[in-house]
């Protein structure tokens, strides 16, 4: 006989927790350290190709490199020409006629007493001797008149009816009197640990290569994968399941802006070599308009290769480092620069960049006053303050430049006769903007069929 079932009651409380369960196997753990930029290029091979000829891995060379001619892309080379390049030859050549120290040849070894070289890439190129100093001429007993500092030769690219002049290679002085121990390892180099102490210890296994002017180590010379990636062997071990540790798109403020965000870094009167992040589109995050794999020095030339018998990278297409361009968001002032040029004579090949971009900012040498040899990131342009962009005279932390670009940069690169012979240039540019419709030609005193 069987009981009758009617329905399930309302649920009890709920009971005590009970005791703790025995510890599960400890999981499997995830690889610490570099692997190098190689190990990377074995699955990631068209990103490594690119960066390969774009000008990170060369921040710092081992001089073997130079002498065994793998240093730099051969193309690279190439466009420096065989008198100017940084290879073999140089202290027979360029080094030769443009770097001294006390009217001497320097350095009196050529090669021989080098261990590293700073650049050698694109703007400039330092050297590194074989206690692991930068040299100054301070070994030397060095003076004002010492050029220890190579300058590659500079291509103006200003529009105009006149511009400023190419300049040949040239050379500079480098803190002169000062013993510079190299600490620039943070940004160039991969996976740097700084030596804090270098200054007291007696200790050589924390300087790379037991220098002692090299105050720290590490894993890779140059900016390597792992520079903005993080190391990655966990990665390497289990691509699938483990990603690199760090946010690449993040990396870039870690070395193109080294002071406060807030304030741009100037030096001798121009925005300083490092500082390229704080104008108006840096919400947009550099990678928004830059691969970094791909070279934007010399992506020109490296893009034009593509497919020809030379062609530094015949296994993958060759891409500019700049992948996305101005006329990709600014739709309307493109449609309005377009008949712009077509009506006011001498504007044709006027690009975005020669007005918002102009060469403000300094690595190495200058070719005018309103011409130096780095492109701006500022971008935005101020018509109606006057100048300058930067204080005639300032220094690292004092007198930051102000956060956008006055007319006296934005047009005095084409406008040189007149910018360096009136002292009213930004009178005569911005009623010489006005003039001409506003910026863009959609102003009122221009009569141009301007699209809404």
């Amino acid at each position: 006989m069987s009981a009758c079932s009617g329905s399930d009651g309302a649920q009890g409380p709920q009971g005590e927790p009970g005791e703790p369960g025995e510890p599960g196997e400890p999981g499997e753990g995830v690889a610490l350290g570099y692997v190098g930029s190689e190990a990377c290029g074995e699955c990631h091979a068209a990103q490594y190709a690119g960066w390969t000829n774009s000008g990170h891995p060369y921040e710092i060379v081992p001089v073997d490199d130079i002498l065994n001619d793998t240093a730099y892309p051969a193309f690279v080379n190439d466009i420096h020409g065989e008198y100017d390049a940084v290879d073999a030859n140089f202290f027979e050549q360029a080094g030769a006629d443009l770097l001294s120290i006390n009217e001497n040849t320097f350095p009196e070894g050529g090669w021989d007493d080098v261990t590293y070289v700073i650049g050698g890439y694109g703007w400039k190129t330092r050297f590194i001797n074989v206690d692991g100093y930068i040299i100054t001429g301070t070994d030397n007993g060095g003076t004002e008149s010492d050029k220890v500092q190579y300058n590659f030769p500079l291509d103006v690219d200003a529009f105009g009816g006149f511009a400023y002049e190419d300049l040949d290679a040239s050379s500079s002085t480098y803190h002169t009197g000062e013993m510079k121990p190299y600490d620039c390892g943070t940004c160039h180099t991969t996976g740097w640990v700084a030596d804090t102490d270098a200054a007291d210890d007696d200790d050589l296994s924390d300087n790379q290569d037991m220098l002692p002017g090299i105050h720290g180590t590490w894993e890779e010379p140059g900016v390597g994968c792992e520079g903005c990636h993080g190391p990655s062997a966990g990665h390497q071990e289990n691509p699938y399941e483990v990603r690199t540790p760090a946010d690449p798109a993040a990396s870039c403020g870690n070395c193109h802006i080294r002071t406060d965000p807030y304030e741009i870094d100037t030096s001798g009167g121009f925005i300083r070599h490092h500082e390229l992040i704080e104008g108006k589109h840096s919400a947009l995050g550099c990678v928004g308009c830059h691969d970094p794999h791909q070279p934007v020095r010399f992506g020109d030339q490296y893009e034009a290769l593509d497919g020809e018998e030379d062609d530094p990278n015949p296994d993958f297409p060759n891409f500019h480092g700049v992948r996305v361009d101005c006329t990709s968001c600014h739709f309307n002032e493109t449609a309005a620069d377009d008949l712009w040029a077509e009506n006011i004579p001498g504007m044709g090949g006027v690009s975005c960049e020669n007005c918002h971009m102009p060469k403000a900012t300094k690595s190495a040498v200058k070719a005018g006053e309103f011409y130096v040899d780095t492109a701006t990131h500022l971008f935005g342009i101020n018509t109606w303050v006057d100048p300058v962009l930067n204080p005639e005279e300032t220094t690292t932390g004092s007198n930051p430049a102000n956060p956008y670009i006055s007319l006296d940069w934005s047009c005095g690169a084409c406008h040189f006769d007149e910018a360096e012979s009136s002292p009213d240039f930004y009178d005569w540019a911005f009623t010489a903007v006005q003039s001409f419709g506003g910026v863009h030609g959609n102003g009122q005193q221009i009569s141009l069929p301007i699209p809404n």
